[in-house]
């Protein structure tokens, strides 16, 4: 389960400097900011960004490397055979989905030589989807094992179930953020992240002035994976950039009061 804590070292100067520069306590400045990191976490998870379109076309696209319809996997291939005689004899035999014998005339004739096998799936499309997904990444693979083939309302049917989930690692951050008690409202998450609930939480220390900290956690077992160390390195970079920009206009504001 991957944590994340936002503490004062090394921001301690950064944060010091902010919390002056708005007249507010340390700690106030250390949510506020922790919040923004959860922000910056949900948009560094995967599907990067915060549009919901893109999740979705990612799922449908990833779905259709390895499972094809019945028109974009062997009829496509039927449709490119140039033998009269060969392209009527597959055209029958699909339309009966006598399927085994379209292998063999597939095979007979080298129409399966970068695929292998093909096989209908009537169902169990969530197993051949999970067993050609790379455990690591959750990736699917660039070509299934073999040309898997179903009914386009099947697919379609799957696709959706799936694309309901999108935004459901990004809601770990989301559940943090809001735990988080401050007056900030800085970045907010879309509806379809929050539809989703109940994955993560944050832990508020900052009652220890001496070393004032929230610790995020997005409790997705896989999250560590589409949100990488790199990616949330990245993040607090970010937000430490953010509190810069932040303490210049203030003082600069403040310097033209003062004159």
């Amino acid at each position: 389960m991957p944590k994340f804590k936002f503490d004062t070292t090394p921001m301690s100067k950064v944060l010091g400097q902010l919390a002056e520069a708005r007249k507010i306590e340390l700690p106030e400045a250390v949510r506020a900011n922790a919040r923004l990191l959860a922000v910056e976490f949900g948009r560094r998870t995967q599907p990067f960004g915060t549009k919901q379109d893109a999740g979705e076309a990612r799922v449908e696209k990833d779905i259709g490397k390895i499972i094809k319809t019945e028109e974009d996997g062997p009829n496509e291939m039927i449709a490119a055979v140039t033998n009269a005689r060969i392209k009527a004899r597959l055209e029958q035999l699909a339309s009966e989905n006598r399927w085994d014998v379209v292998e063999t005339i597939f095979r007979n004739i080298g129409f399966l030589n970068s695929w292998g096998d093909m096989q209908y799936i009537g169902s169990g499309l969530r197993s051949i989807h999970q067993r050609n997904r790379n455990p690591r990444t959750g990736r699917t693979a660039r070509k299934a094992s073999k040309l898997f083939f179903t009914e386009a309302g099947a697919l379609q049917s799957y696709i959706t179930e799936i694309q309901r989930r999108v935004g459901l690692s990004k809601s770990g951050w989301s559940d943090a953020a809001k735990e988080i008690n401050t007056s900030s409202r800085a970045g907010r998450f879309p509806a379809w992240v929050t539809r989703h609930s109940g994955n993560g939480s944050a832990i508020d220390n900052t009652n220890n002035l001496n070393e004032p900290t929230v610790t995020l956690t997005n409790s997705i077992p896989w999250v560590d994976r589409i949100c990488p160390l790199g990616e949330r390195i990245r993040a607090q970079q970010i937000v430490v950039a953010k509190m810069k920009k932040q303490i210049a206009k203030i003082l600069e504001k403040a310097a033209k009061a003062s004159a």
